[in-house]
Parts: structure tokens; sequence; C-alpha cells
């Protein structure tokens, strides 16, 4: 019973410092609930499926576009979806935290902003999508323009993941840093190769 116990509080531990170390994207209320339940393994396997599935359509969409390295796609779902487990993924498919509207469809959601270096928590409108690869491609079509374009034909991620921030993409002061560790901690630069 003890060591039941003792796994239970390691698994809430590692939420909350997952939570705190990725609360950039979504109000943290807006995240699934953690699952204390699941072993290292089984976190494990579901992270490597995660970033398969996310990987091989990024992929699909650089090599048609030449825009956003899959590193960088893959990290930033890591990061903004808490794995593709928040409310906004599950409920509109949008791994990215991409506000506005896709054909129509958008979702109000809680989310958290950074003013000042402050973070706040507002509400606002997100882009509802009708599947995963559809945000995907949609996701490198607005990192395609504007201040954005700057992105376009980078190879080397840690230079597209500095200038995503200086082009405004997140108003937390530490995305570019948390996307990197991302890429580093996973081995999402194999997807760029």
């Amino acid at each position: 019973m003890a060591t039941i116990t003792s796994k239970i509080r390691i698994g809430l531990v590692f939420s909350g410092l997952l939570v705190l170390l990725t609360g950039c994207g979504l109000h943290q209320s807006s995240q699934a609930p953690a699952r204390t339940w699941e072993t290292n393994q089984e976190e494990q396997q579901r992270q490597s499926r995660f970033i398969k599935k996310i990987g091989q359509n990024a992929k699909l969409v650089y090599q048609k576009k030449h825009q956003v390295l899959p590193s960088i796609v893959i990290a930033q779902a890591i990061i903004e979806s808490d794995w593709g487990r928040s409310d906004l993924a599950t409920k509109a498919n949008n791994l990215f935290g991409v506000k506005g509207q896709y054909q129509g469809q958008q979702i109000l959601m809680n989310t958290d902003e950074y003013e000042n270096n402050q973070r706040t928590t507002i509400k606002d409108y997100f882009k509802v999508y009708p599947s995963l690869e559809i945000a995907i491609q949609d996701h490198s079509n607005f990192l395609s323009v504007g201040t954005y374009a700057t992105l376009t034909n980078l190879t080397n991620y840690a230079e597209q993941a500095d200038l995503l921030q200086k082009a405004g993409y997140a108003t937390d002061p530490n995305y570019a840093t948390k996307i990197k560790k991302a890429i580093q901690d996973y081995d999402l630069a194999e997807y760029d190769a």
C-alpha cells in the first residue's frame, strides 16, 4: 500500500511540475486531469505515439512548403497542448493555441498571456479544426505570412525558435527557450532531416 501511495504522490508532483514548466499556453484549468495511474513506461509510450503522429504530419507539410521545421511544430504541440490532452486540443483539435476561427468555427477558452512579464488569464476565441492534420496545415499557413515569413527555408531549429518568439508568436518571454529544450529533450531534430 505504501508503494502505491508513493507512486501516486510522485505522479502528482511530476504532473504539477510539468504544468509549471509548460504553463505558457492554456490556463491550467483547461488542462486534462493528471493521469496518476499512468506508469513511466506508459507515459513514455503515449508521448512517443504523440511525437510520431504529429511528426509524420509536420514532416509532410514541411516537405511541401519548407516553412516551419517539423521539430518546431512537434515542440509547439507538446508545449501548447500538454501532449494533446488540453481542452483546446481535445475539443477543437487546436494543438497550437491559434486564435481566431477556422471556416467559421471557434471556441471561447481561458488562456494565459504575459503582459509586462506578468502572467494573466483572459478569455479569447480559438480556431476549431476538423482534424489534427488540418490544424498542422493551417499552422504552417499561419506562419508563412506577415512577420512570420522570415521562418521560411530556415534549417536551424534554434534560429527558427528565436525568430518565432521575436515575431510575436507567444507572449511568454521564455517561449523560444522552452521550444528548444523540448526539441533537445525528445530528440525532435531527427524529424527535420
